[in-house]
């Protein structure tokens, strides 16, 4: 029997995926962690081709860092990520 083996940079990129659009704040403030990290997070999902981060072109009080799911990019390859940890190449850099 395999264990699925779930991590916070796992539930982050569930709760992108589900959302399509999110900001990096509002994640931080669901899953209770700081936003530096879900920044880097965010950067290494980049990176990986998951997911991609837009800035606000000025600064105001609403300009927040958002990221948006990017589904073109990805192959589950049929499934296979439910057996195994799909970010462990990008997680392993953080």
């Amino acid at each position: 029997m395999k264990t699925l083996v779930v991590t916070k940079i796992d539930e982050f990129f569930a709760i992108v995926r589900n959302k399509g659009e999110i900001s990096v704040e509002e994640v931080s403030f669901i899953m209770q962690r700081e936003v530096e990290l879900v920044e880097r997070w965010a950067k290494a999902l980049k990176e990986a081709g998951m997911v991609s981060l837009h800035y606000p072109m000025v600064h105001t009080k609403n300009g927040k860092v958002r990221v948006r799911y990017k589904n073109d990019k990805i192959n589950y390859n049929h499934g296979a990520h439910l057996h195994q940890p799909f970010l462990a190449p990008a997680y392993a850099r953080l």
